[in-house]
C-alpha cells in the first residue's frame, strides 16, 4: 500500500522550537510561541529582538499539497526551459521567436526570462 504523503501523520506534533524544548501540536501553537518569544527576547546591538526559530516536522495537509504543487511547477518550468534551449541550440528557433511565442504565457515567460537572462529581461 502506498504511503499517504498528503495527510499529516497521526499522533505526531506539528513541530518544535529550535531554541528551546517546546513542542507544538498545531501550526497556530508554533506561531504563537514564535511571536511571544519575540516580545520577550532581549534586543541585540541593532535594537532588534530575535525570536525563536520553529521547525515543522509534520506539515499540515495544505502545506503538503502546496509543496507538491510547487514541485510540479518547478519540474514543468525546468522541462520547458530545457526544451526551448535544445531548440535554440539545434538552430530550429531563435531566442526572439521563443520570447514572442510566450507573449500569452506570463508564468513561463518569466521563467524563460530568468533562465536566459537572470531576470533582466534583455
Amino acid at each position: 500500500m502506498r504511503r499517504d504523503r498528503l495527510n499529516p501523520r497521526t499522533n505526531e506534533p506539528y513541530g518544535n522550537c529550535k531554541d528551546c524544548e517546546a513542542v507544538f501540536e498545531a501550526k497556530s501553537d508554533m506561531y504563537a510561541h514564535l511571536e511571544e518569544s519575540s516580545k520577550n527576547a532581549p534586543r541585540d546591538v541593532h535594537g532588534t529582538r530575535r525570536r525563536h526559530r520553529g521547525q515543522v516536522t509534520n506539515p499540515t495537509r495544505e502545506e503538503r499539497i502546496e509543496r507538491e504543487v510547487g514541485y510540479a511547477i518547478e519540474s514543468a518550468t525546468y522541462d520547458f526551459c530545457s526544451k526551448m534551449d535544445d531548440l535554440i541550440l539545434d538552430g530550429q528557433v531563435t531566442e526572439q521567436e521563443v520570447k514572442e511565442a510566450l507573449r500569452y504565457h506570463d508564468d513561463f515567460a518569466e521563467a524563460w526570462d530568468e533562465s536566459m537572462y537572470g531576470g533582466d529581461g534583455e
